[in-house]
């Protein structure tokens, strides 16, 4: 379990190392917003801070999700046809020109793939320990 905590230090260490960078940033958003059940946090915020931008502002942020659906995560290079683009098929998110593409990005996507299944494993866990144990009344 100690060696489980260890991998799990080092690979938020690289998540934030990888996805701190600005071309990576967008990214890690819009595969959290996809799978918002993992993390309904960030999917708040997010709806939360486009409603203020554009209260305060007058504003509306860039639609994260819709401008990542239309490009390819390697190049950048947005489709004429999105429907072109090859779909990661695990995460559902990541969009590719082709082969290529992917393989010049896996680098960095793999870790998303591996921040989805930790966040997976651990709610899991967290489900199971809380199986059977007698929820409290809040008030």
């Amino acid at each position: 379990d100690d060696e489980d905590s260890k991998e799990v230090v080092r690979h938020n260490l690289r998540v934030l190392q990888t996805f701190s960078h600005p071309s990576h940033i967008l990214k890690y958003l819009a595969v959290s917003l996809k799978h918002a059940e993992l993390n309904p946090g960030v999917k708040m915020y997010h709806l939360l801070m486009q409603d203020w931008v554009k209260n305060n502002w007058g504003k509306s942020p860039p639609n994260i999700e819709e401008d990542f659906s239309q490009s390819c995560w390697a190049c950048r290079k947005v489709a004429e046809d999105p429907a072109t683009l090859k779909t990661c098929t695990d995460c559902k998110v990541a969009r590719y020109c082709d082969r290529d593409c992917q393989r010049q990005e896996w680098k960095v996507h793999k870790l998303l793939h591996k921040e989805l299944e930790h966040t997976k494993d651990i709610l899991e866990k967290n489900e199971n320990e809380n199986e059977g144990e007698e929820e409290e009344p809040m008030f």
